[in-house]
């Protein structure tokens, strides 16, 4: 009988991990930039939620102008697809992206 030593290792994780940025920028369907975001952290419940956006009136246009959706977010390290989603919240209006699954 022969024994050996196990070694303990962190753990590994079994997805790819991406590394959210604070400033992103979000794209239309057709790759033009709208807007930088400030994001508020990782997609929470498949929403990336977004603290700022520098350029409102961009995304009220391809949102509400030209009925606009589909969008790419070029982050760092690469980039993510989703849907464009909005609402009013009190005194400001909310943005954010439904995450493709």
């Amino acid at each position: 009988m022969t024994s050996a030593t196990i070694r303990r290792s962190d753990p590994q994780p079994a997805t790819p991990t991406i590394n959210w940025p604070d400033v992103a920028v979000i794209l239309d369907a057709d790759g033009k930039p709208l807007s930088e975001v400030d994001m508020l952290g990782p997609p929470d419940d498949g929403r990336l939620r977004f603290a700022d956006v520098a350029e409102p009136s961009a995304l009220l246009d391809y949102y509400f102008g030209q009925g606009g959706r589909q969008t790419t977010l070029r982050i760092s390290s690469g980039t993510v697809e989703g849907w464009l989603e909005t609402r009013w919240e009190g005194s400001h209006r909310r943005w954010w992206i439904e995450l493709d699954a």
